[in-house]
């Protein structure tokens, strides 16, 4: 974690720095200064202490005689000292937080990054509520850690002052503080192990947390159908009392801790005070700065220790985040530099041809087959259904024509072209593609249409509209195209949400239609008018459509088959 932050923050870092030890050296310099205050104050003399020497020095070099002018003096500097420490650690605070922040958004916006530019192949083995959880509850924990580190760090740097200014007051006292922090130290880095532990199994109960939830929302319906929504309940709840019981040992050892160190700070001051006065002979003044600095040093310590623990306990969310992201991005890099002159290379109404082709997928150290195709032509243009039992390997042969996987061996060509990696993003800016899922956003019916980037005109929307049966659909909404979509369309029916999903499809630019099940919702009727409208499209480019259902088959020019063990073949 130290070494990303590191990269993040960049030059960054040396002002971090730099205002963190100043603002520590304001610190301890007001520190100090109570000496020659105290001094004046108790006994209107100087003690034989170096600083005590060199206030002397100063105040002869401004012609300070007397008690009062010396003590006014040395107030007004305190109070300079005071309000130069709170605009430095204003200044400190800001800049720590920028940095802490801007580091979790920048880790979060590279997760992000990672997915958009990954593989699909990557993705699909990416379980979706593994990368919620990383996306959320371990960002979340993480923003923790780079807090309790910057106030860590902070207190780090205060702490060596602390020491210096006991060192300062008397060599006896800085030895004596110097050997209580290390033995907190050494309390602290044994916890720290603990810690992680703790925290590991926090990473696993929320990631359990959150395969619940996703798995009740996915299941909610079937749910509350069979009225079994308190079993899910009930299966949630022994994740969060798992998670809980994880909880409550950290905050157990962080209260133990804390009172530990609580302990050793009376020990300390007991201690110095015995040791100051009888043995060291320090004065009363040296004795009022000593206990300024064990009040200061002790919480300090507390901050330091505790944060410490903070940071170990969220140590493996970090992990778990940046494994997530590591995958992604090792999947972006596997794709090589795209040829922007590619889309030239395609061109369209062009036959597509598969040529020994197999998709397999290594799963714990097996190969798998996932499909094969001996050799197919497609044609330039047609309906094209494909159909085969579920599970078979047709969402997978959908993939692979649009460009979203590539073969694991065997070659496919469009025209004088072979899809490979250098051309492939050519290729895919010519597919227009309905996957199984239909996806809309919380926007508005013309916002969904038009998206990713469609420069179309409204008689082109009413036409696609039409074309998917749709047309109907938006007329009824209260604001027709302007008519917002909430959740993502969720109060739209299956079959009119990829009824829409096909309109957008349609209103690509593109020289081939690939349709996954795009139509398994709609009512067989619909279905009739959409397949026959869509069979006139494939009059002028390859409209590939997989369903189950018959109805593509009456109107379709090329039928393939895929068999249970995953074979596509050409349905005669």
């Amino acid at each position: 974690m130290l070494a990303s932050i590191r990269d993040f923050a960049g030059p960054r870092l040396v002002p971090a720095l730099v205002i963190v030890t100043l603002a520590s050296l304001v610190e301890g310099a007001g520190l100090i200064l109570l000496l020659p205050i105290a001094d004046l104050a108790f006994s209107g003399a100087r003690s034989n202490s170096p600083v005590a020497g060199i206030a002397g020095q100063v105040f002869a070099f401004f012609g300070l005689g007397n008690t009062l002018q010396q003590l006014v003096f040395l107030c007004i500097a305190f109070l300079f000292i005071i309000l130069l420490r709170a605009i430095i650690l204003l200044r400190r605070d800001t800049l720590l937080g920028e940095l802490s922040q801007g580091y979790v958004d920048h880790f979060r916006k590279g997760i992000f990054a990672a997915l958009a530019n990954a593989e699909w192949t990557a993705i699909k083995k990416v379980r979706r509520a593994h990368l919620l959880d990383n996306m959320t509850t371990n960002i979340a924990r993480m923003s923790l850690a780079v807090r309790f580190l910057s106030q860590a760090g902070v207190m780090l740097v205060m702490v060596v002052i602390y020491l210096a200014a006991g060192f300062i007051v008397h060599w006896g006292v800085g030895i004596l503080l110097t050997v209580i922090t290390g033995i907190a130290a050494m309390a602290g880095l044994l916890w720290s192990r603990r810690s992680r532990r703790l925290g590991e199994a926090m990473t696993k109960s929320n990631r359990f947390i959150m395969d619940e939830m996703t798995r009740f929302l996915d299941g909610l319906k079937t749910a509350k159908a069979y009225q079994a929504g308190d079993l899910f309940a009930q299966r949630f709840d022994m994740r969060i009392d798992a998670a809980r019981a994880v909880a409550v040992q950290f905050v157990q050892q962080q209260g133990r801790m804390r009172r530990i160190i609580e302990m050793i700070g009376a020990c300390t001051a007991v201690m110095l005070l015995l040791s100051g006065y009888g043995l060291l002979g320090l004065s009363g003044a040296e004795l009022l700065v000593m206990g300024a600095i064990v009040i200061r040093l002790m919480p300090g310590l507390l901050t330091l220790f505790t944060g410490m623990q903070s940071i170990f306990y969220a140590l493996p969310a970090f992990t778990a985040a940046q494994s997530i992201r590591k995958k992604l991005e090792d999947a972006k890099e596997e794709i090589t530099t795209q040829n922007t002159d590619g889309e030239n290379e395609l061109s369209r109404n062009a036959i597509v041809k598969l040529a020994n082709v197999r998709v397999s997928a290594i799963s714990d150290g097996i190969d798998t087959e996932l499909l094969y195709v001996e050799d197919i032509t497609l044609p330039a243009y047609g309906l094209i259904h494909v159909e085969g039992p579920s599970g078979a390997g047709k969402s997978t042969f959908a993939e692979l024509i649009a460009g979203l996987q590539l073969a694991s061996t065997g070659t496919i060509s469009i025209g004088d072209v072979e899809l490979g990696r250098a051309n492939r993003a050519a290729w895919q800016s010519q597919v227009a593609f309905v996957p199984q899922e239909p996806f809309l956003f919380a926007a508005s019916v013309r916002e969904n249409l038009c998206w990713p980037s469609a420069e179309v005109t409204e008689q082109d929307i009413w036409a696609a509209l039409e074309t998917a049966a749709a047309d109907s659909l938006v007329k009824r909404l209260p604001d027709g195209l302007h008519h917002e979509l909430q959740d993502g369309g969720n109060r739209l029916s299956g079959g009119e949400r990829q009824r829409l999903c096909l309109a957008r499809a349609l209103l690509r630019p593109s020289s081939m239609l690939i349709i996954d099940e795009g139509t398994s919702a709609v009512d067989r009727a619909l279905e009739s008018v959409i397949v026959e409208n869509l069979a006139e499209i494939a009059q002028q480019k390859p409209v590939i459509f997989i369903s189950h259902s018959e109805q593509p088959g009456k109107f379709a020019n090329y039928s393939l088959s895929v068999t249970q063990d995953g074979r596509v073949i050409v349905q005669e």
